[in-house]
């Protein structure tokens, strides 16, 4: 058999084109879009975008969260910023799960850079109490154990740097730090030859 007969396109491919009133439109909405970004001030613009956490300190505690426009989460992240662990462990446990969830990890993430930069001794205790109520967190284990080796309570560092220890497999500088500090405690180094923070 001969071959068939080819079959050629009969319709050209459509070329996109935009209509002119929804060109006019789209316009309309992004001028009336950028119009209202710039009425507002550059500090409605950020708090727009984030919500800052309440930084306590122990002298004004107990007064900023006296204020009713202040939201229960943020309440409890201003008493523990603040050193106030008792009193914000006690309204930890009485909110919703879903909350004290989201309230913790908002203490974790303001006292981790603090603990990061050396001062183990003012983040341990927001740390243990940010281990007791998420216990996987394994810098929040780390810092607390830190903290407890720095103040010669060894046998509470001890318990928390060889948890962390099991937790954290990689071999850099936070595993070589709970593992010297691990050793000291072995040795029983006096406090004043530990190296709790990272040197200068």
């Amino acid at each position: 058999m001969g071959a068939g007969p080819s079959f050629q396109k009969q319709v050209t491919a459509a070329k996109p084109r935009l209509r002119l009133g929804f060109v006019v439109a789209l316009l309309v909405v992004m001028a009336a879009g950028i119009a209202a970004l710039l009425v507002r001030s550059p500090g409605e613009r950020v708090a727009a975008e984030q919500t800052a956490a309440p930084m306590c300190t122990p002298l004004d505690a107990e007064t900023r969260i006296a204020d009713p426009k202040m939201s229960e989460h943020d309440r409890v992240t201003c008493l523990a910023i603040a050193g106030k662990i008792d009193a914000a462990r006690t309204r930890l446990f009485a909110m919703a799960a879903v909350d004290r969830s989201r309230a913790i990890q908002t203490i974790f993430n303001i006292a981790h850079p603090i603990a990061d930069r050396g001062d183990d001794r003012s983040a341990g205790p927001i740390m243990a109490l940010v281990v007791e109520l998420w216990p996987e967190n394994y810098m929040a284990v780390f810092h607390a154990g830190m903290a407890e080796f720095a103040l010669g309570h060894d046998a509470n560092a001890r318990a928390q740097l060889e948890r962390f220890v099991e937790m954290y497999a990689p071999r850099d500088v936070w595993r070589q730090r709970a593992e010297k500090a691990l050793a000291d405690i072995a040795a029983n180094a006096p406090l004043d030859r530990r190296e709790a923070h990272f040197r200068e």
